[in-house]
């Protein structure tokens, strides 16, 4: 298997997350239920997901 990522910018997240906890509960939410649906999928994934905020 065949994979490549680029990172988003951490310390950006950090900074914005610290006073949104349950926001940042809820983008967790949505990114693992997006990574999960990649993962199950029979079929090669190509993608791009620009601003999950």
């Amino acid at each position: 298997d065949k994979a490549f990522c680029t990172g988003g910018n951490t310390k950006e997240y950090a900074e914005y997350y610290a006073g949104n906890p349950q926001e940042y509960k809820q983008y967790m939410r949505l990114f693992n239920d997006m990574i999960d649906s990649i993962l199950r999928c029979d079929k090669p994934v190509v993608n791009r997901v620009n601003g999950m905020r």
